[in-house]
């Protein structure tokens, strides 16, 4: 008896763990079509190709070429502290002899000639920290092909430099 008594008190604390083990239902990820709203997690979502600004003043120096580079003897440089930074266009270049402009242009932002020539609409600028998205989109809007540059025409620059005053 006493055993049938462990065995049946056994049984119940294994059907009440098991009977407890539900996976959590968070609604405020769902949407109302029942598809989770969290691009990340959303593996019906299409791909998409996002663009990040990385911020880091100890980056190695490159010279016009790409190429790493020193600052010659005699001459002064520093690396400024980003802080903030939006661009003006995005393109991808499928070589170093493509022209600027010339390649596969995936952003614009807007332009006016408000002030006479056409110009960068800054009040329409998206401008961003480090880490934060600067741009989005659906990567079946790339045109497929190799790309052996991202090019980045940058409209606004918010950075720290020291100055020393003599």
């Amino acid at each position: 008896m006493k055993r049938f008594s462990t065995l049946l008190l056994l049984t119940l604390c294994l059907a009440i763990s098991f009977s407890s083990c539900k996976k959590e239902n968070n609604d405020d990820d769902i949407n109302n079509d029942g598809i989770n709203s969290d691009p990340a997690l959303n593996p019906g979502e299409h791909p998409r190709l996002i663009l990040k600004f990385v911020f880091d003043s100890t980056q190695v120096r490159l010279n016009a070429f790409g190429q790493p580079t020193t600052v010659p003897a005699g001459r002064a440089a520093q690396s400024p502290v980003f802080r903030k930074m939006s661009g003006h266009y995005v393109e991808l270049a499928t070589n170093d002899f493509t022209a600027i402009g010339g390649g596969t242009v995936l952003f614009k932002n807007l332009e006016t000639t408000a002030g006479g020539d056409r110009a960068i609409d800054f009040e329409q600028s998206k401008v961003v920290g480090p880490g934060e998205e600067f741009f989005s989109i659906p990567l079946s809007q790339v045109p497929a092909g190799s790309y052996k540059w991202l090019r980045v025409s940058l409209a606004y620059q918010n950075y720290d430099v020291k100055v020393k005053f003599l």
